[in-house]
């Protein structure tokens, strides 16, 4: 039910990376390179191509709006995840530019269109509205409109060859991914929210007061550019957050594509004059977000960097990662086994609660890797007890 197509890319990507012995860790750093420097050519070229010319009446606020859609905080975070939405998005945007430039290239921006959707199929949803929009809006030729179509059928296609040749048999994975989340209900086993749950959301995880500000300015651009030569952007975004509203199961990060296009929409509204704002608020907060997602890759790193051959664990296997194996991090020949109730003695042992970290500490075990400070295990009420003990507090000791 999932494409191969982003899987062999990064495949291509890692190759030398691989041949040349390269860690893992500086692989996965190449890798988030490539997929920022990627995000960050195809927020420009978007801007270049066609934002730009919105403010060529305001020359002043222009040179402030790059920085801004570049840099609000949670864009460049996301953008170094090689992630389905953030590469399906980096190739919407570049798609969108071509189609929409002076000299547009109907082809080559279907054939990236195609390429958005094979990282994510969700995205078939903006690449029709943004068709539909060509015809009643835009105003295309039947030319355009025909070679935007092929284009996309043509990559569909490869995408089709790429999924049979991964699946080493003729793979729908559209139907699959289709008939496993709705027909099955696999989608409604993963729990559902109430269909407010983005803007409650979107309120929260973008960081008032900036979310203010965005929420505000997507909601007035709505209102505004219903209509506009700009109404493309409105098209697109009300739709996918109306689509994704009235499913069940809700993830935040569904609905990145309307969260990269918030910024330009608020600046457009309030007119250039909120960039200089954002700006100085975005600068503290992308700050935050240069440490690891995962707290668990710092210990990757120190277990690959050691001469721990095997290590038992007392609350989680290290070797999985959402219940799935994981020994891309980690040497070949390196095994991870339950302590159960064996001895302690001379053994690497590997804890992820709150608790069980502080009984290897009280124990008198040698402390080779904590990643919280050790005063955290002293006394403290009640509730910031409770507090700590949700956290993942790891540890490996040797006793």
């Amino acid at each position: 039910m999932r494409p191969w197509f982003q899987p062999y890319l990064y495949l291509v990507l890692d190759t030398p990376l691989r041949v040349l012995d390269f860690n893992p860790f500086t692989r996965v750093f190449f890798l988030r390179l490539y997929s920022g420097l990627f995000s960050l050519f195809s927020i420009y070229y978007l801007f270049h191509q066609v934002f730009r010319r919105w403010f060529v009446d305001h020359p002043s606020h222009l040179k402030r709006v790059l920085p801004v859609l570049l840099f609000t905080w949670y864009i460049p975070y996301v953008s170094v995840r090689p992630s389905a939405e953030s590469l399906s998005i980096s190739f919407f945007f570049i798609a969108i530019a071509m189609c929409l430039k002076r000299g547009p290239m109907f082809f080559f921006g279907g054939v990236l269109f195609g390429l958005s959707y094979l990282c994510r199929f969700q995205m078939a949803l903006p690449i029709a509205v943004f068709w539909f929009w060509g015809i009643f809006i835009g105003k295309w030729s039947f030319k355009h409109l025909a070679r935007y179509a092929i284009s996309i059928i043509f990559t569909l296609l490869i995408g089709l060859a790429i999924d049979s040749y991964g699946y080493s048999e003729l793979s729908f994975t559209l139907f699959n991914y289709f008939k496993a989340n709705f027909l099955d209900g696999v989608l409604k086993q993963m729990g559902e929210s109430p269909w407010y749950k983005y803007i409650e959301w979107a309120a929260i995880k973008l960081v008032p007061p900036i979310s203010f500000f965005l929420i505000v300015g997507v909601l007035g651009f709505w209102k505004k550019e219903l209509k506009s030569e700009k109404s493309w952007l409105t098209w697109i975004t009300m739709s996918f957050i109306l689509f994704h509203s009235f499913i069940g199961h809700k993830e935040y990060r569904f609905i990145y594509l309307c969260a990269s296009l918030a910024p330009i929409m608020a600046i457009t509204f309030f007119k250039g004059n909120i960039s200089r704002y954002l700006i100085a608020l975005n600068t503290i907060l992308i700050l935050i977000t240069l440490k690891p997602a995962n707290k668990m890759i710092p210990l990757y790193e120190f277990l690959y960097k050691s001469e721990i051959k095997s290590i038992y664990y007392v609350d989680e296997d290290p070797l999985t990662l959402v219940g799935l194996p994981l020994k891309f991090y980690f040497r070949k020949g390196f095994r991870s086994i339950p302590l159960d109730n064996k001895s302690i003695i001379d053994k690497y042992i590997f804890t992820k609660r709150f608790e069980s970290t502080k009984t290897y500490l009280e124990k008198g075990c040698t402390n080779l890797y904590i990643n919280y400070p050790p005063f955290i295990f002293g006394s403290y009420s009640a509730k910031i007890r409770k507090i700590l003990q949700k956290q993942k507090v790891m540890g490996v000791f040797k006793c």
